[in-house]
């Protein structure tokens, strides 16, 4: 009977523990503060805010990170309305859908160059 309690206590535990994950998991969000990482050196590039207003994400850079940044740097290699912008404000996230049909594989973003980039969801 005590071993019955005992496994009856852990499957408990362990449905309580599960259902609390899948909870956390299901409200995940990109909404916050992130650091883009630069591809060669794994270094942190830029400071980025995500938010989300209307079921849209956007995000801005608020902080060059590297070491001697210039802060004043505008964006010399954009070739839109972002075109020697200042990089501190610079929206690099737009019209991305809060919640998209199917998860994203594959990382977001540019590397060291500009470029548009789009995530396709998973199979």
């Amino acid at each position: 009977m005590k071993h019955a309690l005992r496994t009856l206590g852990r499957s408990s535990l362990l449905a309580a523990g599960l259902l609390l994950a899948a909870s956390a998991w299901a409200q995940m969000t990109p909404v916050g503060t992130w650091q883009s990482i630069d591809d060669q050196t794994n270094q942190p590039r830029t400071e980025v805010v995500i938010s989300e207003q209307g079921g849209v994400l956007s995000g801005r850079i608020t902080r060059l990170l590297r070491p001697g940044a210039d802060q004043a740097a505008r964006c010399t290699a954009c070739t839109d309305d972002r075109k020697d912008q200042p990089m501190i404000g610079l929206e690099i996230i737009r019209g991305a859908p809060a919640k998209p049909k199917g998860a994203p594989c594959g990382r977001v973003g540019a590397s060291s160059t500009p470029k548009t980039a789009a995530a396709t969801p998973c199979a």
